[in-house]
């Protein structure tokens, strides 16, 4: 994958304040961890759940991506009798690698 997004692993944590984050790695031992995302605090219990849920799919987005690659080289390869899984499976890989 060719695009120009903060490096993989993400990882989802919370913050001191009890936010949740999704970090990328440190570039170097010194630096910071490069923030993705951060997700809303939430004040009731089932928000606060709702959040941590958030944060950890979107820190999986780097391996979705990875799976979808690897599938769409499978289904290429297959003789399947349309090609529409992975016209749209390249669709969606563009489209979420491309700015």
């Amino acid at each position: 994958m060719n695009s120009p997004h903060t490096p993989f692993p993400w990882k989802a944590r919370k913050d001191e304040q009890g936010w949740m984050e999704v970090y990328g790695p440190k570039p170097d031992r010194d630096a910071f961890s490069p923030r993705v995302c951060t997700m809303p605090y939430y004040r009731t219990r089932e928000d606060k759940a709702i959040g941590e849920a958030d944060a950890r799919l979107v820190a999986m987005i780097p391996e979705f991506l990875e799976a979808l690659e690897m599938a769409k080289s499978v289904i290429e390869e297959l003789e399947y009798p349309s090609d529409a899984p992975a016209r749209k499976i390249a669709d969606l890989l563009t489209r979420a690698t491309q700015p």
